[in-house]
């Protein structure tokens, strides 16, 4: 199969843009919804979790001493992924970095908490890890899908 005739496959399959594929009109439109409110949902909770005063967690990290940067950056690979999962959206991306940004600059006001380049740098990583993983699942499935027609 050659360059042109995956890319063509990708777009009728993933319905162009590599989102929703075989919907339309009020359900595409609903499942639209649902991705950016779930987005929502997960980014208003690393928020709230990020500026919490207190220390405690209502579970255990494996990490000891880099628990907070592993809370980080899977908080911000969720959002990533989510977002990746949609389609390609630089904007969205750059939305993420500035929200990884305003938290840290954040937290300076929250007693209890302190802001630091260690927590920005493992959100960046979250966020590239979860696009990189979302799109690789993309591309997999596309694979899958054309291996099996």
């Amino acid at each position: 199969m050659r360059i042109d005739e995956i890319q063509t496959f990708r777009h009728a399959e993933f319905g162009g843009d590599g989102t929703y594929a075989g919907l339309s009109g009020p359900a595409r439109s609903s499942a639209r919804r649902g991705t950016w409110l779930l987005t929502a949902v997960i980014a208003l909770a690393t928020v709230w979790l990020a500026l919490d005063p207190s220390e405690s967690l209502p579970f255990t990290p494996p990490f000891g001493a880099w628990n907070d940067k592993f809370l980080h950056a899977c908080a911000f690979a969720l959002l990533a992924a989510i977002v990746a999962a949609k389609g390609p959206a630089p904007r969205a991306l750059a939305l993420l970095v500035i929200l990884a940004v305003a938290i840290e600059f954040a937290q300076f006001a929250v007693p209890q908490r302190d802001a630091n380049l260690d927590d920005l740098l493992a959100s960046v990583v979250g966020i590239a890890l979860g696009w990189a993983g979302a799109k690789a699942a993309r591309e997999v499935t596309s694979l899958a899908l054309r291996w099996f027609r």
